[in-house]
């Protein structure tokens, strides 16, 4: 069975429309904003309290090790497509 018969039964034979996810200028210049703001902030504070390194490299680069590792542990163990549904809308 192609992929695409597979996809077809998937939908239902019903038209899909994707997904608009344009957030516009205004959107963009907010998040940018807001980026900034944070990241100010967090070197502000590092100024003032001398550099430490292990905050940053946890923020950057240990959190999403583990997340990522998370992640390829799930897919090998449960190969279904993650899915937030539902009322609370969480993914397990």
């Amino acid at each position: 069975m192609s992929w695409q018969h597979q996809l077809e039964q998937f939908r239902g034979n019903r038209p899909v429309h994707p997904r608009r996810r344009a957030i516009g200028w205004r959107g963009t210049a907010a998040r940018l904003v807001a980026g900034l703001l944070l990241i100010g902030g967090v070197i502000r504070a590092q100024q003032a309290g001398g550099f430490d390194p292990a905050p940053w490299a946890l923020g950057l680069a240990g959190l999403p090790a583990v997340l990522l590792a998370w992640q390829w542990l799930r897919a090998g163990h449960d190969p279904e497509r993650l899915r937030a549904t539902g009322v609370v809308r969480r993914p397990w």
